[in-house]
């Protein structure tokens, strides 16, 4: 009977391996897709965009942030840190398997200084050397460009919307590292 029960479960932790090999393999070759298509959706963001120019918060009556559909997917803008060459599109709706490969907004609007994006490691690939002080900016779908500052940091193991409501933060920047499951805050002043 002890080596039927060792069989099984040695049969089980190869089932276990393998599978998620597949899930790193399949993972691997979603973001090498993603990596070759986000130039070209950049490039036709820009292309939808008015000429950009400086944006601002002002009050408004409404928040809600244009997007423009692409490809089947609705966008609200790019974001790009200058000092590590990233520039990715950014998703309007939050979802988790997305945001593995493209950015994605988790909440708010930029016009309130609400917003905030939800990402991977894989494509913000400076998270774990980002400092105070570097520069993020990011494009709405108006062609505004809105220029913020990383004002802090912080890196936790869980994710909690108390951790990235920051009222003294006009951006915030999440940043899930698949292989630690830890997450970089990036919070950012106009």
């Amino acid at each position: 009977m002890r080596k039927i029960i060792t069989k099984i479960l040695f049969a089980l932790g190869i089932i276990l391996i393998s599978l998620s090999v597949l899930v790193v393999v399949h993972s691997y070759v979603a973001q090498k897709k993603a990596n070759k298509e986000i130039p070209q959706i950049v490039s036709s963001l820009y292309d939808l965009m008015p000429e950009t120019h400086g944006g601002f918060l002002d009050d408004r009556s409404d928040y809600s942030m244009p997007s423009v559909e692409l490809n089947k997917k609705d966008y609200m803008g790019v974001i790009e840190i200058p000092l590590y060459h990233i520039t990715l599109p950014f998703k309007a709706n939050w979802d988790s398997k997305d945001a593995e490969t493209i950015p994605c907004r988790y909440y708010g609007s930029i016009y309130n200084g609400s917003l905030i994006i939800g990402a991977s490691e894989s494509n913000i690939r400076c998270s774990d050397v980002i400092s105070i002080g570097d520069d993020i900016t990011v494009t709405d779908m108006t062609g505004a460009m809105f220029s913020y500052t990383v004002s802090d940091i912080i890196i936790t193991d869980i994710i909690e919307a108390e951790a990235l409501t920051n009222e003294n933060a006009d951006l915030t920047l999440f940043v899930k590292d698949a292989l630690s499951n830890e997450y970089t805050i990036i919070f950012c002043n106009l």
